[in-house]
């Protein structure tokens, strides 16, 4: 049990270290200065101690926990499993844009959450808006690696991308989402330092996060080659002709539908699209066209 402990309490920590946004939500401000390192070293030190974590949990003698104990490692054992088999996928991992957020509007929603009752937690705020433009240089070149390897997002969910970056980016600063958060520092901090503090937020959204965001329109350009994803309508509510099936793939199942796909000479999305329509082929002829 001890050495259980000790490896949860190591793996905590670590954590906390790797991805100081998720330890902010969680309360934990001692990296609030901070943005997570997303360098291809920074990741591959991540994925090398999951490994290393990994094996620790493996060594545990289950046998000899008890119940409540077994079922935390094996959750534990589970999640770290699965951490480094998506490893084997960095390409897939770049997909970091989505149509409910990502990178481009993380730091507004932390920014939100973050406390506001002392100068030194403003002064951390402030320090996170000066790392913006190291942590989205980092995101493009995910994005233009995993682009490289075939994987991109679709026109659709670009352009919404798009659409969020420039509502971020008002002519008048102090309209901009990150600065928010700077129109409601406690009253326990002197009027003449809130006024300091809301003047550095501004030149710090100006000189750093407002550039960094202009350096993701690079997407317009690709948006417009990218194919559109396919929705189909829903205009009669119950119509459960037009759901949606969601099926997971695991990581085996994985691995063997990418190696199929490099056999054929195909992409991995050409090949789901294949599948999809073939079985999709018996009830073409059932949907009636929309008028």
């Amino acid at each position: 049990t001890r050495a259980l402990h000790g490896l949860f309490e190591r793996d905590w920590e670590a954590t906390a270290r790797e991805f100081p946004e998720w330890a902010t939500y969680r309360g934990d401000h001692r990296s609030g200065d901070k943005l997570t390192d997303m360098s291809d070293a920074a990741i591959a030190a991540r994925d090398a101690r999951v490994q290393t974590t990994l094996a620790e949990a493996r060594a545990i003698r289950r046998d000899r926990l008890g119940a409540a104990d077994r079922v935390s490692l094996d959750l534990f054992t589970l999640r770290a499993q699965r951490n480094v088999e998506m490893a084997a996928f960095p390409a897939y991992r770049t997909l970091s844009l989505r149509a409910l957020g990502g990178p481009h509007t993380a730091l507004p929603d932390l920014l939100n959450v973050s406390p506001v009752q002392r100068r030194d937690q403003v002064e951390q705020m402030i320090a996170r808006l000066a790392a913006m433009p190291q942590r989205i240089d980092d995101e493009i070149a995910q994005l233009r690696r995993g682009m490289a390897a075939g994987y991109v997002s679709s026109r659709d969910v670009l352009q919404r991308v798009l659409t969020q970056i420039d509502t971020q980016l008002p002519a008048d600063v102090t309209a901009s989402p990150y600065y928010t958060p700077f129109t409601r520092l406690s009253k326990d901090i002197p009027a003449a330092e809130q006024t300091a503090l809301q003047a550095q937020a501004r030149e710090a959204i100006t000189h750093h996060a407002v550039p960094a965001l202009r350096g993701v329109r690079f997407l317009r350009a690709i948006a417009a080659s990218c194919r559109r994803a396919v929705r189909p309508p829903h205009p009669r509510h119950g119509d459960f002709g037009n759901g949606f099936a969601y099926r997971r793939l695991d990581p085996p199942e994985l691995v063997a539908l990418v190696g199929t796909a490099r056999a054929w000479g195909v992409t991995v999305n050409d090949l789901l699209l294949a599948t999809l329509l073939r079985a999709l082929e018996p009830f073409a002829g059932e949907r009636a066209p929309e008028e």
